[in-house]
């Protein structure tokens, strides 16, 4: 989402962008996956328009255009006793899906912008007299593709621990000393996602839609996802795992062992049904929430052009900072790009 709405805010200020996007899709952790004859959304769980009065105005469009609807205004927690507890009045408030997946709210930020998809960046040189040159590969391409692109302007929209990876070919003197420090000291914390189908004759009715665990210690977050879409022929739910499950499973290679785990100690918790769906999948975010966020919504280097980075990671770990992070940075590369076009006055 930050990066999406800095390159479309750059765009509308007149300047040529182009978003390069390692995979096949736009949205990172605002994720949707097709399978089964149905979708899930097992990123981004829903949008509020809780906030920032910029975020309440994006939100309320995505609702005028049909993007967004009104999911849920209840979020249920699981007590430690295996008890479901209603939140109290001041706890419900509105949570907005999209019926075509959350996929969707990216969709329509990435319409109209110049978007080269499954180029992956892999390194970044500064070249004096041309700019920044970024050379990508197309990773999934057979043989793979590859090629250089350069910019007046590089802003850097993926997680720190990445962005260190792509910037330490750079001499730490073009970066400066501080940026280099502050961009390595951010974490992230994993997640693991389970995806479970069931059939929708003869399952028992549920009191709840999202539920919240803060007392176990494998299951953070489950949503009846196909609540989402009136049509679903299936009933899907979304099971989202604590950061102390996901890293015993950071270097495994078949998840499904991870989701069936998961959904194993859910039944135990909540339902025996859980633990026996018609399909199971699972999916890792290495980087799924931000644990040391910088204060500021942006993090610019002190290069001789434009180089910043930015994300949930910059304000804070919601949408709603990914979003005002983006923002802002195209704020600080117009302002920078246009210092630097005025004639030298003495």
């Amino acid at each position: 989402i930050a990066g999406l709405i800095c390159a479309r805010s750059l765009q509308q200020l007149g300047y040529r962008v182009v978003v390069l996007e390692k995979s096949r899709g736009v949205g990172g952790r605002v994720a949707t996956r097709r399978l089964h004859s149905t979708s899930a959304d097992h990123g981004v769980r829903y949008l509020t328009d809780q906030g920032n009065p910029v975020f309440q105005s994006w939100v309320k469009t995505l609702l005028d255009q049909g993007i967004l609807q009104v999911w849920t205004e209840t979020v249920h927690q699981l007590g430690h006793d295996r008890s479901i507890q209603a939140p109290s009045l001041s706890e419900c408030y509105p949570r907005y899906g999209a019926a075509n997946g959350m996929t969707a709210v990216a969709k329509a930020l990435a319409e109209d912008l110049c978007i080269w998809r499954n180029c992956r960046a892999e390194s970044v040189q500064w070249l004096p007299d041309v700019g920044w040159q970024i050379h990508w590969t197309a990773p999934q391409s057979d043989p793979a593709e590859s090629g250089d692109c350069t910019a007046q302007a590089l802003v850097v929209a993926i997680p720190a621990p990445q962005a260190v990876s792509l910037l330490e070919t750079l001499p730490p003197t073009i970066l400066g000393t501080e940026f280099w420090a502050q961009l390595q000291s951010i974490q992230f914390a994993p997640c693991i996602t389970a995806i479970a189908g069931y059939p929708s004759e003869n399952q028992p009715p549920l009191t709840w839609q999202a539920l919240e665990c803060p007392d176990d210690p494998h299951l953070c977050w489950m949503g009846v996802d196909s609540s989402k879409r009136s049509s679903a022929s299936t009933r899907v739910l979304v099971l989202q795992s604590t950061a102390r499950f996901a890293e015993r499973f950071l270097q495994t290679a078949d998840l499904q062992a991870a989701a069936q785990e998961l959904i194993n100690g859910a039944a135990v918790q909540i339902a025996p049904w859980i633990a026996m769906p018609s399909w199971l999948q699972g999916h890792r975010w290495r980087y799924a929430f931000v644990k040391t966020p910088v204060q500021q919504p942006y993090l610019a280097a002190a290069t001789p052009l434009p180089l910043l980075g930015c994300g949930d990671w910059c304000g804070g770990d919601r949408v709603e900072d990914a979003f005002l992070s983006g923002l802002a940075t195209a704020q600080v590369v117009d302002r920078q790009l246009r210092n630097l076009a005025r004639p030298d006055t003495g």
